[in-house]
Parts: C-alpha cells; sequence; structure tokens
C-alpha cells in the first residue's frame, strides 16, 4: 500500500503542492524529479496544456514537494533540464530572493521560466555542409592533437601575458568608433566587390570609359574613326 502511494505522497504526511508555467514542457513527463540545487526535492504529478487569452499555448506543471522547502519565493525560477543524454528531463527550480513566498497550490508564472538551450537545439542549426565541414574540422584536430597533450598545455601556459592584457583590449573593441560590427562585415566574401559609397543599389554609376578619367583630363574625342580608303600595297612576286 504504501509503495503504490509512494508517487502521490506518502499517507499523512504533509506535502507542498505547487504550480509551475513553462513554455514548453520539452517532453517532461509525470514522475520526473524535480531539483533545487541538484537535490530532489519532489515530482512531477501531472502536465496539461493550457491556452493564453492571446493564443499561445504553454504548460501547467503539477509539483508534489517537500515541505522542508515551503515557501519557495514568488521570484523562483523554472527551467526544464535534461538528466542524462538518453532524454530524461528533470525540472530544476532555482529560489529567488523575494521574501514572498507561494503557499500551498499557488502557481509560479510563466514569466519565470526560462528555455536553456539544448545540444541537440544547437547542432540543429547547422545545415548539411556546415555540419559536414564541422565534422571534418573535429577530425582534423583530432588527428593533429593526438599525442601531443603535453605541449598543448604548455602553449596555453604560454598565453598567460596575452590574458593579461586582453580585457583592455575588449575595452576597445567595443567602443563605438572601433566599428567592429563593419569590420566583420567586411570580411564577408559573398559582398565582394564592396558596394559602391554613395550609391543606393551599391553598383558603381554608368561611365563610358572604365576606369572613369582623373578629373581635369581631357576627355576622349566623340568622332569615330573612319575607315582608311588607302588600297593595300601589292608585292612583287
Amino acid at each position: 500500500f504504501l509503495a503504490y502511494n509512494a508517487n502521490s505522497g506518502l499517507p499523512f504526511v504533509p506535502v507542498y503542492r505547487l504550480t509551475a508555467v513553462v513554455p514548453d514542457a520539452a517532453e517532461l513527463v509525470p514522475g520526473n524529479d524535480v531539483r533545487i540545487g541538484g537535490k530532489r526535492v519532489g515530482e512531477v504529478t501531472s502536465i496539461e496544456a493550457q491556452e493564453a487569452p492571446g493564443g499561445r499555448v504553454s504548460a501547467r506543471v503539477h509539483l508534489l514537494l517537500e515541505k522542508t522547502v515551503q515557501p519557495l519565493p514568488v521570484d523562483t525560477g523554472v527551467a526544464v533540464r535534461p538528466r542524462s543524454p538518453l532524454g530524461l528531463k528533470y525540472l530544476d527550480l532555482k529560489p529567488g530572493r523575494s521574501h514572498t513566498g507561494v503557499p500551498s497550490d499557488g502557481t509560479l508564472p510563466v514569466t519565470n521560466a526560462s528555455n536553456p538551450v539544448e545540444l541537440q537545439d544547437l547542432f540543429n542549426t547547422f545545415d548539411r555542409p556546415t555540419r559536414r565541414g564541422l565534422r571534418g574540422v573535429i577530425d582534423g584536430l583530432g588527428t593533429g592533437l593526438a599525442g601531443r597533450g603535453e605541449n598543448l598545455n604548455q602553449a596555453i601556459g604560454h598565453f598567460a601575458p596575452l590574458t593579461a592584457h586582453l580585457r583592455r583590449v575588449a575595452r576597445t573593441l567595443r567602443l563605438p568608433g572601433t566599428d567592429l560590427r563593419g569590420f566583420v562585415n567586411g570580411l564577408d566574401t559573398r559582398r565582394w566587390p564592396p558596394p559602391w559609397p554613395g550609391s543606393s543599389t551599391g553598383r558603381p554609376p554608368p561611365c563610358r570609359r572604365w576606369p572613369p578619367p582623373e578629373p581635369g583630363s581631357r576627355p576622349p574625342s566623340s568622332r569615330r574613326r573612319r575607315p582608311s580608303r588607302r588600297r593595300p600595297r601589292r608585292f612583287p612576286r
């Protein structure tokens, strides 16, 4: 009887019931752990979808927590995180700093929830050619660094003088006058030749001569050259 009712809480044991609203349950299922700082403090009992007045759909996750964590601050953060590479998830709670607590059967709003980027989502941002090229880079680095761990450690140690002035370099790069964004955009090889300055279309103005004549030079004559009427000279055989 105790084992059967363990998922719903032991009989005569007080519990802290809470509901967390998240924009995406991310394959969270009833029975998954609820953790605070890595420690298990409860479990997910049920999940249901809800639709906001604007048509936005979110998930209401009902939690069963230990009484020792009551009350959680109203600004407690909520995130669905992976527990293992096999797809098992858990709900992570990060208590806030508010002095107002959430009562039992209360709700953490969706504004407290965050969606961490998963490794699979990161890989899906690359198209097939990019993934193929990235695979080649990783394979090449693995072959090039094999058996050179000691040399790599020494190289990283020699980077210490460089990192000592890295903050000053980063402060310079973030200045508006540095125009780091323009420099990066100028490295885009897909926009070569670069756009023509002062042109709305990015192309140079129409010109009969290319390159255009220098300022102050004499323009070429517009008269067409007449073909020669002289007969070709005949040489004796």
